[in-house]
């Protein structure tokens, strides 16, 4: 019985890191597509600006821009005027990091209790027909 317990366990843990693995490069490449698609920055206004600022996010086309493409300029703007440029790096991060959690969770949770399941349900029928094959 121990032995059984203990290479279940074995089996979901390497079940769990392999699915984990895997959805660490789903989660990757989704959360940045998802930035390309929904670059919506006011939802890490608060990691990016301080207490008081609002972020303000501007697209534009400059001269170097090939036709088609567009770069932005993130700033945290206060109610008296005051500016702070220069957000972007912070702002593309923050969102990407959060883009990142939300999948990576979303995925994971429900892929780590199947595969859970999936092996206890493998091991038992591994169990029972051996019990039938050897006797007494």
């Amino acid at each position: 019985m121990k032995n059984r317990l203990l290479l279940e366990s074995i089996a979901q843990i390497a079940m769990i890191l392999f699915i984990a693995f895997n959805i660490l490069f789903i989660a990757l490449v989704s959360s940045a597509v998802g930035l390309a698609l929904f670059p919506k920055f006011e939802v890490v206004e608060k990691l990016v600006c301080p207490v008081g600022m609002k972020i303000e996010v501007n697209t534009y086309h400059a001269s170097w821009n090939e036709p088609g493409e567009s770069a932005i300029e993130v700033n945290c703007v206060g109610a008296d005027g005051q500016r702070i440029r220069g957000k972007e790096l912070v702002a593309i991060f923050s969102l990407l990091g959060a883009y990142f959690l939300i999948i990576f969770l979303i995925l994971l949770i429900p892929a780590c209790v199947v595969s859970i399941v999936i092996v206890h349900v493998i091991f038992t029928v591994i169990k029972k027909s051996l019990e039938k094959r050897v006797p007494g």
